[in-house]
């Protein structure tokens, strides 16, 4: 039932949050208990044809039309569900006795004229509401008549979208809570320390700061235990209500100077995120130097630098990365290479503005996306491939002459080599590349 009311509109993550919340999955300790039970749970029910993959991203889900039809109207016949969609308009809300038996009110983006003054719902367990209309409101008293909602059990905070400058101390008092995701702005340092300290069942936490100076005292230190998480700080990074939720741990940083000034607590989460995004790293030259050692990369699955204006390189020193899947640079236009040239090897004897981005120093093992724009280098790999490579895209890299590197090998048979050096490419984009030598053909190519 649940499936059919959330179908299309809502990530398997949100299905998790509702179904923890409405006591259906019981028995477990964390959200990672929970999590299996409901992926367990999703497969029985896709063996059985009552559950669909979303047509374009597995993040979602479905059900077939006939499902949804049977299921709303079963709601609508014993009154215990009010589910409106994107294409309904509703003029009045049912009357006092049917939304007394109401237990769950789901309303995804439909026409509202108004709200009521108070929801007389003393069964309702479940309430969303999605709505385009900024000026709908809220009364004081909406809730005062839905009894059977209690604080004191609350497992699930979202704040999403709320414009929040602080937590008060008394969300410790939530001593069941175990998510709490939102838009958290902190705009001063005297803001309240918020009492995480005190929640010792949460596991997972999504927020966004402007400054990571504005923080409480500790309050990074605070978010060691946390199992998942989504760390954005800096006003700029586009907050979304449907994210991404391949990687677990995800950090975003728009810092104004290097990592050696980062808080302790941010160093420490550094060392767990798989998902890390840098901007503007101003006067930085090496943007990771302060990161890179085997375990501060080793659960690194996705990297992302943009706009560093200064950047040279983007480690110091040789280095392999384990579990690294996909790695963006954008806007460096300073970047000689991905680390500085060794003293001695295959690349030693070139000049510096000649030196490929990735040399024999540098090891992805499992790389599958690399996306390059606006850099200024002249060559990506030497005599390197890249096995697992499926998504290559190289934009507005001006300086860009060669690919792949190989000495005393003619221009025709280089653009063979450098394709069946990815054995597994499935997407080619190469644009604004007008010094670029090598002539790919299509015949050598196969999408």
């Amino acid at each position: 039932m649940l499936c059919s009311l959330l179908r299309r509109n809502t990530t398997v993550e949100y299905l998790l949050r509702y179904t923890i919340g409405l006591g259906l999955i019981k028995g477990i300790d964390t959200l990672k208990e929970g999590r299996d039970v409901l992926l367990r749970m999703m497969s029985t029910l896709k063996a059985s044809c009552l559950l669909l993959d979303h047509n374009n991203n597995d993040q979602f889900f479905d059900v077939y039309d006939l499902t949804y039809i049977v299921a709303k109207s079963m709601a609508s016949k014993d009154k215990q569900v009010f589910a409106l969609k994107g294409d309904d308009f509703l003029t009045d809300w049912p009357n006092e006795e049917s939304m007394k038996k109401c237990n769950k009110i789901c309303l995804q983006y439909p026409t509202l004229n108004r709200l009521p003054d108070q929801l007389n719902c003393p069964q309702l367990s479940l309430f969303l509401l999605f709505s385009k209309d900024l000026s709908l409101t809220f009364s004081d008293d909406f809730f005062k008549k839905t009894t059977n909602l209690k604080l004191n059990s609350l497992e699930m905070l979202s704040l999403l979208e709320s414009d929040i400058r602080f937590l008060p101390k008394e969300i410790g008092q939530l001593v069941k809570l175990k998510l709490l995701d939102g838009f958290y702005s902190m705009g001063t340092k005297q803001c309240h320390s918020c009492g995480l300290h005190a929640l010792s069942r949460l596991s997972t936490l999504e927020v966004q700061i402007p400054d990571d100076k504005a923080a409480p005292h500790d309050f990074f230190q605070e978010l060691q235990k946390l199992e998942r998480y989504k760390i954005f700080i800096g006003n700029e990074w586009k907050w979304e209500r449907f994210r991404s939720y391949r990687y677990s741990r995800t950090l975003k940083l728009k810092l104004n100077t290097g990592m050696h000034d980062l808080d302790l607590g941010i160093k420490k989460l550094l060392k767990k995120t798989e998902d890390l995004h840098l901007d503007e790293l101003k006067g930085v030259k090496i943007a990771l130097r302060e990161l890179i050692d085997e375990e501060s990369i080793s659960q690194l699955k996705n990297l992302h630098i943009q706009n560093g204006l200064d950047t040279e390189y983007i480690i110091n020193d040789e280095c392999e990365f384990p579990q690294l899947q996909s790695l963006t640079l954008h806007d460096l236009p300073k970047l000689i290479s991905f680390c500085p040239q060794h003293e001695t090897g295959a690349t030693s004897s070139l000049p510096q503005h000649e030196l490929p981005l990735f040399n024999e120093k540098i090891s992805f093992l499992y790389l599958e996306n690399l996306w390059l724009k606006s850099i200024n280098v002249t060559r990506v790999w030497h005599n390197q491939l890249s096995m697992h490579l499926t998504d290559f895209e190289i934009t507005g890299c001006y300086c860009l002459r060669e690919i792949i590197f190989m000495e005393e090998i003619e221009e025709e048979t280089q653009a063979a080599i450098t394709l069946s050096l990815f054995p597994q490419l499935m997407s080619l984009k190469l644009k604004d590349l007008q010094h670029l030598t090598i002539k790919f053909k299509l015949l050598n190519f196969q999408p």
